[in-house]
């Protein structure tokens, strides 16, 4: 964790994941959520570095991205193209499994009103529902090649990234 009001300061390291970490994310609360290349999705608290951190599950193959939804659960997407969301304050839980993407995920995006949008290697970007997991995905559209990030504008609209160079 790195204070831009002290840019020489030394960061705080939280911990670390058996492999290298794709995503990190800040959840409501202050904690920051991260996703690794170990399938493992972590949580630490930044007011206790050096704390163990919550395993609140995994994917099989990496997480390659992970979103703090605004009510604090945690969405997920990894390399065996599945969706899933957790909840920090129930860390031995099973997650909810929204659905898949025909390949790996690659992008996750928490929308203000607490739906889910996802690209993937597949080049699709889907919205979903946690509310509603069994109505599936709604497909956006897609990009021309592998969507590699999404952002959740303030106003509910989506911007993607891919792998194609556009945005």
């Amino acid at each position: 964790v790195w204070d831009p009001g002290d840019p020489g300061a030394a960061p705080v390291e939280l911990g670390r994941h058996d492999r290298g970490v794709m995503a990190v994310a800040a959840l409501p609360d202050g904690r920051v959520a991260g996703g690794g290349a170990d399938g493992r999705v972590l949580v630490w608290d930044p007011g206790d570095p050096g704390a163990a951190p919550v395993e609140l599950g995994r994917h099989h193959g990496g997480v390659m991205a992970v979103a703090a939804l605004p009510d604090g659960r945690v969405a997920g997407g990894g390399a065996d193209g599945r969706v899933l969301v957790w909840d920090p304050g129930d860390p031995g839980a099973a997650p909810v499994e929204l659905g898949r993407h025909d390949d790996g995920v690659m992008a996750v995006a928490a929308l203000p009103d607490g739906r889910i949008v996802t690209g993937g290697w597949d080049r699709r970007v889907l919205a979903w529902d946690p509310g509603a997991a069994q109505r599936g995905p709604v497909e956006l559209g897609r990009h021309h090649g592998r969507v590699t990030a999404m952002a959740a504008l303030p106003d509910g609209r989506v911007a993607g990234g891919g792998a194609d160079g556009r945005v």
